[in-house]
């Protein structure tokens, strides 16, 4: 076993997730683009980040939509696209569970936040 080529490897599909965060991944074509099965690509993910390379993308959809909604004026259905869901209501029920708020809450206490400082 070559733990380096085990690094590379997962190293390499986190870049892809970087790069194409908004593609529709399933867990067999990530694997398939760094050269890994399934089952090893998870078992990389897990060893190396104690999580699923699923789920690191969905927590990476959702830091790339705050980002989005702190910076942009966009509607909620462009940031779900732009981050991967085909609708709002998918996104926002995910974004919630991820953060604990709807991306609209989140927005206005962004907004709430940024104004409060600007005072100070």
């Amino acid at each position: 076993m070559n733990p380096g080529g085990d690094k590379r490897n997962k190293n390499e599909a986190i870049e892809l997730l970087h790069a194409q965060v908004s593609k529709d991944w399933t867990l067999e074509e990530l694997a398939k683009s760094v050269g890994l099965s399934r089952a090893g690509l998870a078992q990389k993910f897990k060893k190396h980040l104690g999580d699923t390379p699923l789920h690191y993308l969905t927590v990476l959809r959702m830091q790339k939509a705050r980002a989005l909604l702190s910076s942009s004026n966009d509607n909620i259905e462009t940031i779900a696209e732009a981050v991967g869901y085909s609708d709002a209501f998918s996104f926002s029920k995910v974004f919630k569970r991820i953060t604990g708020v709807p991306p609209r809450d989140f927005r206005a206490q962004d907004q709430i936040d940024k104004n409060l400082a600007y005072r100070y």
